[in-house]
Protein backbone atom coordinates (compact mmCIF):
# COMPACT_ATOMS: atom_id res chain seq x y z
CA UNK A 1 0.00 0.00 0.00
CA UNK A 2 2.69 2.98 1.22
CA UNK A 3 5.59 3.31 3.35
CA UNK A 4 4.64 3.39 6.96
CA UNK A 5 8.42 4.69 7.80
CA UNK A 6 8.58 7.09 4.85
CA UNK A 7 5.00 8.82 6.41
CA UNK A 8 6.46 8.79 9.56
CA UNK A 9 10.15 10.18 8.54
CA UNK A 10 11.46 13.84 9.27
CA UNK A 11 14.10 15.77 7.10
CA UNK A 12 16.89 16.52 9.47
CA UNK A 13 17.07 19.55 8.06
CA UNK A 14 13.61 21.04 7.46
CA UNK A 15 13.41 24.68 8.47
CA UNK A 16 10.13 25.15 10.77
CA UNK A 17 7.74 26.35 8.02
CA UNK A 18 8.15 22.75 6.18
CA UNK A 19 7.65 21.09 9.68
CA UNK A 20 4.63 22.94 10.58
CA UNK A 21 3.04 21.77 7.17
CA UNK A 22 4.40 18.43 7.94
CA UNK A 23 2.47 18.80 11.38
CA UNK A 24 -0.87 19.49 9.22
CA UNK A 25 -0.27 17.30 6.36
CA UNK A 26 0.24 14.57 8.96
CA UNK A 27 -3.20 15.49 10.88
CA UNK A 28 -5.33 15.23 7.99
CA UNK A 29 -4.15 11.97 6.77
CA UNK A 30 -4.82 10.69 10.28
CA UNK A 31 -8.24 12.28 10.00
CA UNK A 32 -8.78 10.85 6.82
CA UNK A 33 -7.41 6.73 8.23
CA UNK A 34 -10.02 7.60 10.95
CA UNK A 35 -12.71 8.13 8.71
CA UNK A 36 -11.63 4.79 6.30
CA UNK A 37 -11.46 2.29 9.69
CA UNK A 38 -14.83 4.08 10.56
CA UNK A 39 -16.46 2.99 7.18
CA UNK A 40 -14.11 -0.25 6.70
CA UNK A 41 -15.73 -1.28 10.08
CA UNK A 42 -19.08 -0.34 9.70
CA UNK A 43 -19.15 -2.10 6.28
CA UNK A 44 -18.03 -5.31 7.65
CA UNK A 45 -20.86 -5.31 10.36
CA UNK A 46 -23.27 -4.77 7.38
CA UNK A 47 -21.89 -7.58 5.30
CA UNK A 48 -21.54 -9.57 8.08
CA UNK A 49 -25.26 -9.16 9.29
CA UNK A 50 -26.65 -9.29 5.45
CA UNK A 51 -24.42 -12.86 5.23
CA UNK A 52 -25.90 -14.11 8.93
CA UNK A 53 -29.12 -13.39 7.98
CA UNK A 54 -29.10 -14.99 4.68
CA UNK A 55 -27.54 -18.13 6.74
CA UNK A 56 -31.18 -17.74 9.02
CA UNK A 57 -29.47 -16.45 12.24
CA UNK A 58 -31.50 -14.74 14.08
CA UNK A 59 -31.50 -11.45 14.36
CA UNK A 60 -30.44 -10.55 17.84
CA UNK A 61 -27.82 -12.92 17.18
CA UNK A 62 -26.54 -11.11 14.12
CA UNK A 63 -22.59 -9.49 13.87
CA UNK A 64 -22.02 -10.67 17.00
CA UNK A 65 -18.11 -10.81 17.53
CA UNK A 66 -17.48 -8.17 14.80
CA UNK A 67 -16.82 -5.27 17.74
CA UNK A 68 -13.93 -7.68 18.68
CA UNK A 69 -12.85 -8.03 15.14
CA UNK A 70 -12.49 -4.86 14.43
CA UNK A 71 -11.30 -3.52 17.89
CA UNK A 72 -7.94 -6.43 17.07
CA UNK A 73 -7.51 -5.35 13.87
CA UNK A 74 -6.85 -1.74 15.46
CA UNK A 75 -5.00 -3.00 18.11
CA UNK A 76 -7.32 -2.01 20.73
CA UNK A 77 -9.17 -3.61 23.45
CA UNK A 78 -12.09 -5.85 22.44
CA UNK A 79 -14.11 -4.32 25.23
CA UNK A 80 -13.80 -0.85 22.55
CA UNK A 81 -14.62 -2.59 19.53
CA UNK A 82 -18.44 -1.48 20.60
CA UNK A 83 -17.29 2.10 20.16
CA UNK A 84 -15.41 1.89 16.66
CA UNK A 85 -18.26 0.50 15.60
CA UNK A 86 -20.53 3.38 17.00
CA UNK A 87 -18.72 6.06 15.27
CA UNK A 88 -20.79 5.04 12.05
CA UNK A 89 -23.24 7.23 12.34
CA UNK A 90 -24.57 9.26 9.32
CA UNK A 91 -23.35 12.61 11.22
CA UNK A 92 -19.60 10.67 12.14
CA UNK A 93 -19.23 9.93 9.35
CA UNK A 94 -19.73 13.52 7.01
CA UNK A 95 -17.84 14.82 9.69
CA UNK A 96 -14.58 12.54 10.00
CA UNK A 97 -15.31 12.60 5.82
CA UNK A 98 -14.33 15.95 6.15
CA UNK A 99 -10.94 15.16 7.56
CA UNK A 100 -10.42 17.94 10.06
CA UNK A 101 -11.71 16.65 13.28
CA UNK A 102 -9.60 13.94 15.30
CA UNK A 103 -10.52 11.27 16.67
CA UNK A 104 -12.32 12.23 20.07
CA UNK A 105 -13.65 15.06 18.21
CA UNK A 106 -15.72 12.69 15.75
CA UNK A 107 -16.83 10.47 19.08
CA UNK A 108 -18.17 14.07 20.64
CA UNK A 109 -20.04 14.53 17.60
CA UNK A 110 -21.44 11.03 16.97
CA UNK A 111 -22.34 11.30 20.51
CA UNK A 112 -24.29 14.77 20.16
CA UNK A 113 -25.80 13.33 16.89
CA UNK A 114 -27.27 10.60 17.81
CA UNK A 115 -28.68 11.48 21.05
CA UNK A 116 -32.46 11.28 21.06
Amino acid sequence: MFDVEALAAVAPHADEAALIEQIGWLERVKSAAAAGQARAAAALDEKRRAHEAAAGVPKAKQGRGVAGEVALARRDSPARGGRHLGLESPGARDAAHLGRPGGRRVVGVARHLDCP
